[in-house]
């Protein structure tokens, strides 16, 4: 049976090695003053909205184009009416 002083140093031992992946997670979460996952996710997450928003903005400025097709239609109709009678 191992005596208190080797459970103590094994206990030690295994805090010590929890303490240090504790740290490595945190510090690649919150990035320690580097890129951490939480400003990735903040960046794509702009990212995405921006790109959303684009093209939201395009299909806007296609569905105007549209807008104005029918009566160009209807005026050029009317005009070669007016001609042919």
């Amino acid at each position: 049976m191992p005596s208190v002083n080797e459970r103590l140093a094994t206990l030690e031992t295994k805090t010590g090695t929890i303490e240090e992946q504790t740290k490595q997670i945190w510090k690649a979460i919150y990035g320690n003053g580097e890129m951490g996952l939480l400003r990735e996710f903040s960046l794509l997450r702009k990212s995405v909205e921006d790109h959303h928003k684009m093209i939201e903005d395009k299909s806007k400025e296609k569905k105007a184009d549209y807008k104005w097709l029918i009566p160009t239609i209807v005026a050029i109709a009317s005009v070669v009416v007016a001609f042919i009678k």
